[in-house]
């Protein structure tokens, strides 16, 4: 998720300013010399105008090539001006015709989502319309951006988001292994201090046990046999069914002796 909300934050940013580069040259194209411009207009003063204005972004700026674009009554785009000085297209050469750029021909700056090829290379495009002093839609400002450049970008900054992803990711399991390491400790130290608290309670009971037991043995021995079973938490070797069934049905006759051995052991 982070890989991927970084890659498409670069990737906005990356058409931004692809988009202000087109927007700027646009606004500084002379809309009224793109209506009305012609083969014969080249070298023209006002043709060479905005050829150097187009020129000037292409040397200043990191980007491969700049140009303006006419729309054509059929649905089609030519070159109107390319001010690239090695080799620039010729005025009215047809141009491939993207999304971006028929949206820009609407009026709304685009940028190409995926990369187009043609006889200059494979790039990606940002596209802006130029307005003629009326308002009026006459011509778009192309710009072409390398596309390996562009997926360098995005590849490069996509490891880098893995790299970072996988220390915090590294980091965070070695602290959890920490914590937790000590954390067991601490369970090990009180399970080891509940084992010995548990040692000690048996022994006290022990002590107490053997205690009463011992008392127990100065009753007459017709009143403690019941009475060391019942305190031993043991059942009589000797007793039969039948002596079990008068014990549970004489309820009152122990409660009776338990009573004696109290008052008994209250006088000593």
């Amino acid at each position: 998720v982070l890989v991927k909300m970084s890659k498409n934050t670069l990737r906005e940013k990356i058409e931004q300013r692809m988009l202000d580069i087109a927007n700027s040259a646009a606004a500084q194209i002379d809309g009224n010399l793109i209506e009305h411009i012609t083969a014969e207009d080249k070298d023209t003063e006002d043709y060479n105008r905005g050829l150097k204005t187009l020129q000037a972004y292409q040397d200043n700026i990191d980007l491969d090539y700049i140009y303006a674009v006419k729309p054509q009554e059929d649905g089609t785009f030519t070159f109107a001006i390319d001010p690239d000085r090695e080799d620039p297209a010729d005025f009215g050469e047809p141009i491939e015709a993207t999304d971006a750029l028929r949206k820009a021909a609407k009026g709304t700056p685009s940028v190409d989502k995926t990369p187009h090829t043609d006889e200059w290379g494979r790039f990606y495009s940002a596209y802006s319309p130029i307005r003629n002093s009326e308002g009026t839609i006459v011509g778009i400002i192309g710009v072409d951006f390398d596309a390996d450049w562009y997926d360098d970008k995005l590849a490069s900054h996509r490891a880098t988001a893995v790299i970072i992803t996988m220390v915090a990711l590294t980091i965070g399991i070695a602290l959890s292994f920490l914590i937790f390491s000590q954390n067991r400790k601490r369970f090990y130290a009180m399970l080891n201090t509940m084992n010995e608290l548990k040692h000690e309670t048996e022994r006290f009971d022990q002590i107490i046990m053997d205690s009463s037991i011992k008392r127990l043995d100065l009753l007459p021995d017709s009143e403690n046999a019941i009475l060391k079973t019942l305190a031993k938490g043991e059942v009589n070797k000797d007793r039969s069914v039948d002596e079990y069934d008068a014990l549970t049905t004489s309820i009152s006759d122990v409660n009776a002796k338990f009573k004696k051995y109290i008052d008994f052991i209250n006088t000593r």
